[in-house]
């Protein structure tokens, strides 16, 4: 049979170990509602505990004298072992773990401020610890840099610095003094750069081409070259006329090697040029009062280009002329070899002062006027005088294909006007903003309040969005469980249980934290099932 403790002694006990009770003893093994006699924290300990168990009734006050003498261990003999063994002196005390201490490195003389855990496990001063990391990858690399530039044909006389840094020494080749990159050999650099360029000469001598071999290439693309037109090389346009046509045209060796350029109306099938020849264009001249001038070009019938020079400064259109894209990329040529050569009138806006180009196509008021120059663009078409070309003559001609978008829907192709990565405009949109080019747009709510039903009770949060092809708006929580699982009312955790407002502890009055249980008694309960 167990002895009945004396409640007024046990009461008396409490106090002695520091806590006071508020209500009648419960037992020795009961939770007894006190208070701590040295933070006046309300606590709920056991006689057991307390008394015989001799463990003190107040949690806080436990971890701060535990925390208090752990600090003072740390203080009397860990710091001091821990700043021996990382070469450093301390310039201020350890007050805890999470204040920084200033330090100084015994070899280096560098100060700087640690707190405790690093300094536990032996970290240092940090600039000597930087300088060791930068000798042992030093260390690591040099090998591969010396094996580097012997492979680059070049000796090595150092010193060695890093692989992006430049290493000092003798090409084998030319016996010039060279300092390459470790990482640019690496990368396929050469080592010397005046063994470079004669490398580069050479290699471009080998592939030059003579006069008569460039000509054979250029005839190749039906262009004829004057006898006295000097060759400027490969990469560079070399004026010429079509054989086919009579126009001029200007076209580089490396274009007609590649099967491109020549003469851009008997070549269009094969062209990338924007003008179709082949449709319907328009001979325009135009005038503007900012340069004071006139302009004579073509355009496609349907297309932006008069908008695009009215908005230059070419605010009056004098003359249009609409035919074949052929017919009057003809007539423009004509007209242009004529007032150049003929007239010898020169160009009065240049390119730099035009947004859309088109300077060679200009000339001065005070020179020609423009009936003159319409007047012989129209005995031109009159005379219809150009070639016709091999496109038509053999009826594979045909208007320019525009680029339209690539998307197929529901097996039929979407005819609508190119914009950007393969869509037009609208399934652009679409793709940039979802991902998906043929996702639909979102249909705006009407309802202020979230009518989705969970619990039997409607939600009524403000709405925020609404899902795709629907216009129920939903607040936040359910838009997103119905767009990462389908169903707004799924919960990957079981539901809560309902908050009481109070502990659910008879005897404890305090607000309810989580599980209908205050927080003191969430935190006990939660050790209880850890144990």
């Amino acid at each position: 049979m167990h002895n009945k403790i004396d409640s007024r002694l046990a009461y008396e006990q409490m106090i002695e170990n520091g806590v006071h009770p508020l209500e009648p003893y419960p037992g020795s093994n009961a939770k007894w509602r006190c208070k701590c006699l040295k933070c006046d924290t309300e606590v709920f300990p056991r006689y057991s505990t307390v008394v015989t168990g001799k463990k003190g009734g107040c949690d806080a006050c436990a971890k701060k004298t535990a925390g208090e003498t752990r600090n003072k261990r740390i203080r009397e003999k860990d710091f001091p072992e821990a700043c021996a063994r990382a070469g450093v002196t301390a310039l201020s005390e350890f007050k805890n773990a999470f204040e920084k201490i200033e330090l100084r490195c015994n070899k280096c003389g560098n100060e700087f401020k640690l707190v405790w855990s690093p300094l536990r496990d032996g970290r240092g001063c940090p600039k000597c610890s930087r300088k060791d990391q930068s000798k042992r990858e030093l260390a690591q690399s040099q090998p591969l840099a010396f094996q580097l530039l012997v492979d680059a044909n070049i000796r090595p006389i150092g010193p060695y610095r890093g692989m992006a840094n430049p290493f000092l020494g003798v090409c084998l080749t030319c016996g010039s003094e060279v300092k390459p990159k470790p990482h640019a050999l690496q990368q396929g650099q050469g080592g010397c750069y005046k063994c470079g360029k004669l490398e580069g000469g050479r290699k471009r001598k080998d592939s030059a081409y003579s006069r008569e071999e460039a000509l054979a290439i250029m005839a190749a693309r039906d262009v004829e070259i004057a006898l006295n037109e000097p060759y400027p090389g490969a990469s560079k346009p070399w004026p010429g006329k079509c054989t086919i046509c009579g126009l001029p045209v200007a076209t580089s060796i490396s274009n007609a090697r590649n099967g491109k350029g020549g003469c851009r109306v008997c070549h269009s099938l094969d062209s990338d040029s924007a003008f179709d020849f082949f449709g319907q264009g328009i001979l325009y001249l135009i005038a503007s009062e900012k340069f004071r001038a006139y302009k004579l070009g073509i355009a496609g019938v349907g297309t932006a280009r008069l908008a695009a020079h009215r908005s230059a400064g070419w605010d009056q259109v004098l003359f249009t002329y609409e035919a074949k894209g052929f017919e009057v990329n003809y007539v423009e040529q004509f007209v242009l070899s004529w007032l150049r050569e003929e007239l010898k009138v020169e160009e009065a806006v240049s390119n730099d002062q035009l947004p859309e180009k088109g300077g060679t196509e200009t000339w001065s008021y005070n020179t020609v006027a423009p009936e003159v120059v319409w007047e012989k663009a129209l005995e031109q078409f009159d005379a219809q005088t150009w070639p016709i070309p091999i496109a038509i003559q053999q009826g594979t001609a045909k208007k320019k294909a525009r680029r339209t978008c690539t998307l197929v829907i529901e097996n039929e192709q979407c005819l609508q006007p190119y914009y950007s990565n393969e869509y037009c405009r609208k399934h652009y949109s679409a793709w940039k903003k979802y991902g998906d080019p043929l996702s639909v747009k979102r249909v705006p709510f009407t309802n202020p309040l979230c009518l989705v039903i969970e619990n039997s009770e409607v939600c009524n949060k403000p709405s925020e969005r609404s899902a795709l092809e629907s216009d129920v708006g939903m607040c936040k929580t359910h838009y997103w469980r119905n767009f990462e699982y389908g169903d707004p009312t799924f919960m990957k955790r079981p539901t809560p249980k309902p908050r009481l407002g109070v502990c659910s502890i008879e005897s404890c009055q305090k607000e309810d934290y989580s599980l209908g249980l205050c927080k003191n008694h969430y935190d006990q309960d939660r050790r209880k099932k850890k144990q």
